[in-house]
C-alpha cells in the first residue's frame, strides 16, 4: 500500500512537472521570431506523459484519484477550479475536508463498494468556492495495484445544477400543463387512434363525458364530419398543425354552435396522438357580422357625406359663380360712389363664403382621412416671395409693417407639400393682420438638420395685435373654436382655420403652438420635418402668363372663335361678359350634345366646356370631340365647373380636358388660361405691337347695365330647378 501512494505521488509530481514544462515551451514559442525563411523544424512529437496531461485537462468534467485513505492524490486542471483550490493545497488533502462531512459519508459508501469491486455513483450537492450550491452526479471506479491490491478510486464528476433544474421544472411544467388544461376555457381534447384519450373540463361540459373513448366526430355536425375527417388525414400523414377553422359542433343537449378548431400531432403518453382545442365562437362570430355592417354602415354614411359635401360645394359655388361673376363684371362698368361700396360688400361677403365653404370641405376631408398629401421638391425661396407679394400690399393699405426674415440655410430645394404648407402659413397671417391694427407683422423662418438626413423648418409669426390670455389659448386649435364670442363678433371668422392648420402641420411632421400675452401680441409658430430636394429638379409652375401675353390676347383676340358648352343663363352670360374685352366670335350651345354637333360643323380655336349638363355631359362630349377626325380632335377644352374637391382636375384631364378653372370664375384665371392655350396654338403668337398701337379697353362690358344686371341675376336664381341647378 505505501508503496502504492509512493508511485502515485511520483505520478503526481512528474504530471505536474509536465505541465509547468509544457507551458514554459508554449510562452517560449509564441514571444520566438524567426531569422531566416528557411523550412522550420518540424515539432517534436508529444510523449505519452504529455498525452495523458492533456487527456486529463482535456476531459469535460471534473477527473481526480482517491486513495484507500480517503486522500486526493491525482486530479485534473477543472478539478482544481471546482474548488478553487490549486494542486499544492488539494493533494494529500482527505476528501471530508473538501466536499464537506456530510457529502463524504455518502462517498465513503461508493468507495466500499468499489473496493468490492462493485462500481456506484451518486448524487450530492457541494458548496464551491463561490459559496454557491451546485448538484454534482459523481461515479466511482475502483483501482488495483500490480500485486491486486485496492489502491483506490478514479473519481469522474459532472455538475448536474442546470439539469437537474430543468427536470424538476420539467415535472412542475407537466403538472402546471395538466392543471391549465383544466381551467381553460376552450375545449381540449386528446385524440390517440381516433379516440379520446383525454377532454378538459370545458370539454366534458361541452359534449359530456360520453367523450372518452369515443370518436370525436360524435360532437361534430354530419355536415362537417367529412371536412373534418380529411383535416384529420392531412394531420396524420403531414405531421403539421392544421390552421383554425370553423366548424359546426353539437352539444349535449342536442344545440349547435359555431367552433373555432385548431389540431396539431403531438405525443401523448409515447403514443402518436392529435391535441385538438375548440373554442366557442358564435358570439364573436354574431359580433364580427355586427361590426361589419357597422363599418358597411359607416362607409355608407362617409359616402352619403361626401357626396352631400360635393354636392353641397356644386351647388353653392354655381350660384356664388353667379355672384361674383357678376359683381366682377359690374366693378368695371361706371358706378356711383354708394353702388361701388355695396358692390365691393357684395365681393367680400361672396369671398368670405367661399372661404368658409373651403374650410368646411378641408376639415371634412381631414376627419375622413382623406387628405393626401402631394409631395414634391419646391425651393422656400420661392414660396416665402409669393407671401411677401400676397400679404405686403394688405398690410401696407392698413397702415402695417410687413417683413420676412429668412434665415435657412441648410436646403435650397425641400420636398413636401408647398400648397399645403403655404395655406397655413396664408392662415396664420390672415389672422395676424385681421387681429392686428397698428405695428407690424413679421415671418421669421430658421431650419435645424435632423440626424436622419431630414431638415426641421420652423416658421414663427408675430404680430402685435391684440394678444390672447392663457384661457384663450387654451380654445384655439379646435374646430369652430374662437377666443371669445364677442371676439368673433367683431372680427368674423369660424375658428375652423387655427384647427384645419393644426391637422395639416401634423401630417407634415410637426407641430403647432402659439406664445402670446393679452395686449402685447402674439407669435403663433410651426414646425414640419421634411426630406430636402434638389433645386435644378424643380419645374417651371404653369402658373398665370405674363401680363404682355394678356395684353396680345385682349390685342388680337379678336382673331379667336371660341364654343361655349354651358346649360345655365346666368353662367353662359358671365362667361360672354368676362370675354367681351376679347372681342372674339362665341358660339354659345346648351350641353354636350350641341356642342359635339358645333364641333364637327365648325372649326373652333377653343372650347369652354362645363362638366354637368343635360342630354350629354362635359367629359362625355370631350371624349367625343377627341374621336373625331382631323384638327377637330385636338382642339383645346377647358372645363368651367363648380366641382373644387381635390382630384376633380385630374379627373376632367384624364377624360381628355385641356385644362380646368373652377366656379366662381375669376376674369383673370379665365384669361390666363385661354391665353396660355391659345398662344400655344399659334393663334395670337404675332409680331408685338408697336407701343403706339391703341389697346381696347377691357374694363367696358357691352351692353351690361349695372341695374339690369342685378335684376337678371336676381331672376336667375329664382328660376326652376333644372336651369339654377346647373354648373
Amino acid at each position: 500500500m505505501t508503496q502504492t501512494i509512493a508511485d502515485t505521488d511520483a505520478l503526481t509530481r512528474e504530471i505536474e512537472q509536465l505541465r509547468w514544462e509544457n507551458e514554459a515551451l508554449r510562452r517560449a514559442a509564441r514571444s520566438a521570431t524567426p531569422k531566416t525563411s528557411a523550412t522550420p523544424t518540424p515539432p517534436t512529437p508529444p510523449t505519452e506523459r504529455e498525452l495523458l496531461v492533456g487527456a486529463l485537462d482535456a476531459v469535460p468534467g471534473f477527473v481526480g484519484f482517491i486513495d484507500a485513505d480517503g486522500r486526493y492524490r491525482l486530479n485534473n486542471r477543472r478539478y482544481e477550479e471546482r474548488f478553487g483550490l490549486d494542486r499544492t493545497e488539494l493533494h494529500g488533502r482527505h476528501a471530508a475536508d473538501i466536499i464537506g462531512k456530510e457529502a463524504f459519508r455518502t462517498a465513503a459508501a461508493c468507495i466500499s463498494s468499489a473496493r468490492e469491486g462493485v462500481q456506484e455513483g451518486h448524487k450530492n450537492v457541494i458548496t464551491t468556492s463561490q459559496g454557491k450550491d451546485r448538484v454534482f452526479e459523481t461515479s466511482f471506479l475502483p483501482h488495483y495495484d500490480a500485486s491486486g491490491l485496492f489502491a483506490g478510486c478514479f473519481i469522474f464528476s459532472q455538475d448536474a445544477t442546470d439539469r437537474e433544474r430543468a427536470l424538476n421544472d420539467l415535472e412542475d411544467s407537466a403538472d402546471s400543463y395538466r392543471r391549465g388544461l383544466e381551467l381553460l376555457p376552450d375545449a381540449i381534447m386528446v385524440i390517440v387512434e381516433g379516440r379520446v384519450a383525454f377532454a378538459n373540463a370545458a370539454a366534458t361540459t361541452l359534449f359530456g363525458d360520453r367523450l372518452i373513448g369515443e370518436d370525436p366526430l360524435v360532437s361534430v355536425h354530419p355536415d362537417d364530419r367529412p371536412r373534418m375527417l380529411r383535416r384529420r388525414q392531412r394531420i396524420n400523414e403531414g405531421g403539421h398543425q392544421a390552421s383554425f377553422k370553423i366548424f359546426t359542433y353539437q352539444k349535449l343537449d342536442g344545440a349547435q354552435f359555431k367552433g373555432e378548431s385548431s389540431a396539431t400531432k403531438i405525443v401523448w403518453q409515447g403514443q402518436p396522438a392529435i391535441l385538438t382545442i375548440v373554442r366557442d365562437v358564435t358570439q364573436m362570430l354574431h359580433r364580427r357580422e355586427r361590426g361589419r355592417a357597422a363599418r358597411a354602415a359607416a362607409n355608407a354614411a362617409n359616402k352619403a357625406k361626401s357626396t352631400f359635401l360635393a354636392t353641397m360645394s356644386h351647388e353653392i359655388r354655381t350660384p356664388m359663380n353667379g355672384v361674383l361673376g357678376m359683381a366682377a363684371l359690374l366693378s368695371q362698368t361706371e358706378l356711383t360712389a354708394e353702388q361701388r361700396e355695396g358692390l365691393d360688400i357684395i365681393q367680400d361677403s361672396g369671398k368670405a363664403l367661399l372661404d368658409l365653404l373651403n374650410d368646411i370641405l378641408d376639415l371634412s376631408k381631414i376627419e375622413a382621412g382623406r387628405i393626401d398629401l402631394e409631395k414634391r421638391d419646391f425651393r422656400p425661396a420661392d414660396l416665402l416671395g409669393t407671401i411677401r407679394a400676397l400679404w405686403s400690399p394688405q398690410a401696407v393699405e392698413k397702415g402695417l409693417a410687413f417683413s420676412v426674415h429668412d434665415t435657412t440655410s441648410h436646403a435650397d430645394a425641400l420636398h413636401s407639400d408647398e400648397s399645403r404648407l403655404r395655406q397655413v402659413l396664408n392662415n396664420l397671417i390672415g389672422n395676424a393682420l385681421k387681429f392686428t391694427d397698428t405695428g407690424s407683422i413679421e415671418l421669421h423662418v430658421s431650419d435645424t438638420p435632423q440626424d436622419d438626413g431630414t431638415v426641421e423648418i420652423r416658421f414663427d409669426v408675430r404680430d402685435t395685435g391684440i394678444g390672447l390670455t392663457p384661457d384663450q389659448q387654451e380654445k384655439l386649435f379646435r374646430p369652430f373654436s374662437q377666443a371669445e364670442i364677442d371676439t368673433a363678433r367683431k372680427y368674423g371668422g369660424t375658428g375652423l382655420g387655427l384647427s384645419i392648420s393644426k391637422q395639416l402641420v401634423e401630417l407634415l411632421g410637426g407641430t403647432i403652438g402659439v406664445d402670446s400675452k393679452a395686449g402685447e401680441g402674439s407669435t403663433f409658430w410651426f414646425t414640419i420635418v421634411t426630406e430636402t430636394g434638389v433645386a435644378s429638379d424643380v419645374a417651371t409652375k404653369p402658373g398665370r402668363p405674363a401680363a404682355p401675353a394678356i395684353d396680345d390676347l385682349l390685342y388680337r383676340g379678336q382673331a379667336l372663335r371660341i364654343l361655349l358648352a354651358e346649360d345655365n343663363a346666368i353662367n353662359r352670360k358671365i362667361v360672354a361678359g368676362m370675354l367681351a374685352p376679347l372681342g372674339c366670335q362665341l358660339d354659345v350651345v346648351e350641353n354636350g350634345l350641341e356642342a359635339v354637333a358645333a364641333v364637327t360643323r365648325t372649326p373652333y380655336d377653343l372650347i369652354l366646356m362645363d362638366v354637368h349638363m343635360p342630354e350629354m355631359d362635359g367629359a362625355k362630349a370631350t371624349q367625343r370631340i377627341r374621336s373625331l377626325p382631323g384638327s377637330a380632335a385636338i382642339v383645346p377644352i377647358i372645363a368651367l365647373t363648380a366641382d373644387a374637391m381635390r382630384g376633380d382636375r385630374e379627373k376632367y384631364l384624364a377624360a381628355g380636358m385641356t385644362d380646368y378653372v373652377a366656379k366662381p370664375i375669376d376674369q383673370q384665371d379665365l384669361l390666363s388660361v385661354i391665353a396660355r392655350h391659345a398662344s400655344s396654338a399659334g393663334k395670337i403668337d404675332q409680331p408685338a405691337r408697336e407701343e403706339s398701337a391703341e389697346t381696347p379697353a377691357p374694363a367696358a362690358v357691352d351692353g351690361v347695365d349695372a341695374a339690369e344686371a342685378f335684376e337678371d341675376l336676381i331672376d336667375g336664381f329664382g328660376a326652376d330647378k333644372q336651369r339654377a341647378g346647373g354648373s
